[in-house]
């Protein structure tokens, strides 16, 4: 029978509307694809509800198989849930200090009855995950979360790389480290750098990594660790375009440079500006010519000993960092009878030592080889 409009009035029982009818008082289940074009969607309202734990209580997208009916072989990309970037218009000229595509204003706030061991605005659950301990952050990976569970936390917490971290001229990377943040070690706040080489690759701009560390006033101290599983040493090495690039250790004020350990060795040449000081036994490379061995030697190193024979005046060293401006101090070595007087007389790739009074038998003389 069909109805005018007009015989239709007062209102209609939920029971009489179609199943197809969605209520806005009562669960409703859309089975096939439906379309808002209003804007925006607002979820509001206060509620209460027996404990959510992970289901949420919000907006929730709720697990599913999802079959692909199309595809075969190897397919590049696929993407469940997708946002397409908006192009932002205006009426006239407007500037967006900040723009956003999702926006979420912080963690939640505890409130009546309610304590929060650590609070996270966005939580996702990847068992790719490389590290451990999450806290308090923005931005959180885990593979479950808790004291022992593995996470990349931005914010608070550990974050594992794989690959290269690229910053932009001008950009800085900042890690403010608190106890036992990113790896710990006695509960001091430590950077670990697994890496084999960790390099910075430097411009024109003067790109750098700086480490800024803050100690307790009454014990401890500030430092940078490398490590080694074998034997082969830790290198800071410099590298470049250029053929000659330096490496600058710059204290602050009256600071000082320390080189510690057993042994501190050089290989090449070390610049120093400023006071020195050196604690300890200082080794510099040397050749001791043997007994019986006399007359000219070739020792290209700093230092050394030679033998003069009996009634010999002068002996040269052959000796490739000397140049015509090296210092070379000489030093009778035996307690002869007669030899007295030693002087040393430096020249490009070698230098002649002098006695002043020959020796009656073979005697020992030292040089040390400064430039």
């Amino acid at each position: 029978v069909a109805l005018s409009t007009s015989t239709i009035t007062g209102t209609l029982a939920d029971a009489r509307l179609s199943a197809n009818v969605p209520l806005l008082n009562a669960a409703n289940t859309f089975t096939a694809a439906n379309i808002f074009s209003a804007k925006p969607l607002t979820l509001s309202g206060n509620q209460s509800a027996a404990a959510w734990t992970t289901t949420g209580t919000g907006l929730v997208l709720a697990g599913a198989s999802l079959t692909d009916t199309t595809s075969s072989g190897t397919v590049a990309v696929t993407t469940v849930h997708n946002t397409a970037a908006p192009t932002l218009l205006a009426s006239s000229a407007t500037t967006y200090t900040d723009s956003f595509v999702h926006r979420m204003a912080g963690p939640p706030v505890a409130s009546t009855n309610v304590t929060q061991t650590r609070a996270h605005t966005l939580g996702i659950l990847d068992s790719t995950s490389a590290y451990r301990n999450p806290a308090a952050g923005a931005f959180v990976v885990a593979n479950a979360f808790g004291v022992t569970s593995n996470s990349v936390s931005i914010g608070a917490g550990n974050i594992a790389m794989t690959g290269e971290l690229a910053i932009g001229a001008g950009g800085v990377l900042g890690l403010l480290l608190s106890a036992n943040s990113i790896g710990s070690y006695g509960g001091a706040s430590t950077i670990r750098i697994d890496a084999s080489p960790f390099n910075v690759a430097s411009s024109s701009n003067g790109s750098s990594i700086a480490f800024s560390v803050t100690t307790q006033a009454t014990s401890g101290f500030g430092y940078l660790t490398v490590s080694q599983v074998s034997a082969t040493a830790c290198a800071l090495t410099a590298t470049g375009a250029d053929s000659n690039i330096s490496i600058n250790v710059v204290p602050k004020g009256s600071g000082v440079t320390n080189l510690n350990g057993t042994g501190a060795a050089v290989a090449g040449t070390l610049a120093v500006t400023g006071a020195t000081t050196l604690s300890g036994d200082v080794n510099l490379s040397k050749t001791i010519t043997a007994a019986a061995t006399t007359g000219a030697q070739t020792i290209n190193k700093n230092s050394g000993a030679v033998n003069f024979a009996a009634a010999a005046t002068s002996l040269v060293v052959t000796n490739s960092l000397c140049t015509v401006n090296s210092v070379v101090t000489a030093t009778i070595g035996t307690n002869d009878a007669t030899a007295s007087g030693v002087k040393v007389v430096p020249a490009a790739g070698s230098f002649t030592i002098y006695l002043g009074v020959a020796p009656t038998a073979e005697t020992r003389v030292y040089f040390l080889l400064t430039n």
